[in-house]
């Protein structure tokens, strides 16, 4: 996904989502995301299987450490300085 396709997503999510859902969302984004992020590094660097899972369907709240993982991967993949940092979470 470009930066551009993950703006507009979020933005459509955005207004979907009542103020403390969105809050609520955004938290278990950064909290989650970074934990799995740094997991899924160290397991790259053991040669071991990274955790994927709430990727896939039936999503659930694990599906909030994947789209939190994404964004800190995110550059690292496009070659982009960043997806917004913080503010281009909340």
């Amino acid at each position: 996904m470009t930066l551009k396709g993950l703006t507009k997503t979020r933005a459509k999510l955005h207004t979907a989502l009542s103020p403390l859902d969105w809050e609520y969302m955004v938290w278990q984004e950064w909290k989650e995301g970074y934990a799995r992020h740094v997991e899924n590094k160290i397991q790259r660097e053991l040669g071991l299987k990274v955790n994927t899972f709430g990727e896939e369907p039936p999503y659930s709240r694990i599906t909030f450490y994947a789209g939190g993982a994404a964004h800190f991967e995110f550059p690292g993949q496009t070659g982009a300085r960043s997806a917004g940092g913080p503010a281009g979470l909340i």
